[in-house]
């Protein structure tokens, strides 16, 4: 389901701001008065992630004069949760306590955006002959939103910022030509039995869940996911109907950017939204430098998560985001 309405908030909120200008590429609605979903169905080694690429117009996503552009960093958000029940019948509940959780991620920029099926492609490694891997890190410790409450599905999205350099502390340039950059998350194994879904599929529990916003996704062919014994997915499919956008955004400086338009956006965090779904997702190198940093302020691209605003600042600072350092292994290749 496409989301006229988010459509019309998620048109090119880049600032009047010079081409270098640090900027956050966002296509969720997160923030605001925007619903918080988790999505309980993934297990461990499970993935999920978002092609961020040109969105239908009025909104503007990524498009090809954007590059080259400077890939400052990641915001990820992750949610604490735990599934009971057997045979068929689960339940998903929020924890009220934080705590981190390993992931590993990879940033890979194409210029053949994928469309179609994802489902056959591979499991590991590039979508296409196009795709270069130009960022990855393992281990990755995240610090989880907590529920407002124990066993509440009330969140609100805190984001960690993973600052993305190679092992000279040199920002990674992604080159001219290239018209998307790929996001993908795995998810690690939990040291307790967090998801008896996954446990009885045979399957590890996740050390934490996926969150999303609750609005259906901005444009199909954007946020995906990745089942074990199924293959990778889009959110929007039929049989997965994952209905939102996952709380995942860039931080880039850009090579270009258009003039702006008048508004405010609401980068912050949202509070509200419940998904007890525990199966609306599946059943079943060389160490890089890194840093935290909250400094970034530019402008949004694609949703500030709430009003129409056509244009407006967005500010990492905001309530509920976190900045954390990388503390796991960390492998690159830099383009």
């Amino acid at each position: 389901m496409i989301r006229l309405m988010a459509l019309l908030t998620l048109a090119a909120l880049l600032l009047a701001a010079p081409a270098s200008a640090q900027v956050t590429v966002a296509h969720d609605t997160l923030g605001g008065d925007s619903p918080v979903a988790i999505t309980c169905g993934f297990c461990a080694t499970e993935r999920y992630g978002v092609v961020f690429r040109d969105l239908p117009a009025p909104a503007r996503g990524l498009v090809p004069t954007d590059f080259p552009l400077t890939l400052r960093s990641v915001l990820v958000a992750v949610a604490n949760a735990r599934v009971t029940g057997s045979g068929g019948s689960y339940t998903c509940a929020g924890e009220a306590v934080a705590g981190n959780a390993n992931v590993d991620l990879e940033v890979w920029a194409g210029s053949e955006a994928p469309t179609g099926s994802i489902r056959d492609l591979p499991a590991d490694g590039a979508w296409n002959a196009s795709e270069s891997l130009v960022w990855a890190g393992v281990d990755i410790p995240l610090t989880r939103s907590a529920s407002d409450a124990p066993g509440s599905l009330a969140y609100m999205a805190a984001f960690n910022e993973l600052m993305l350099v190679d092992d000279m502390d040199a920002p990674i340039v992604v080159d001219a030509g290239e018209t998307y950059l790929r996001v993908v998350i795995t998810l690690k194994p939990d040291a307790t039995d967090r998801s008896a879904s996954c446990v009885a599929a045979g399957n590890a529990s996740p050390a934490a869940f996926p969150i999303r916003d609750d609005d259906g996704v901005v444009a199909p062919e954007n946020d995906f996911g990745y089942a074990l014994g199924l293959g990778w997915f889009w959110n929007e499919e039929p049989g997965f109907g994952i209905g939102g956008d996952w709380a995942i955004r860039l931080s880039i400086s850009p090579s270009s950017a258009p003039a702006p338009d008048g508004g405010v956006a609401d980068a912050g965090s949202s509070d509200a939204g419940v998904d007890a779904s525990v199966d609306d997702a599946s059943t079943g190198g060389d160490a890089a430098a890194a840093d935290a940093s909250t400094t970034t302020d530019g402008g949004l691209i694609g949703s500030g998560g709430g009003g129409c605003a056509l244009g407006g600042r967005a500010n990492a600072n905001a309530s509920g985001w976190l900045a954390l350092g990388l503390l796991g292994l960390l492998a690159w290749r830099r383009r």
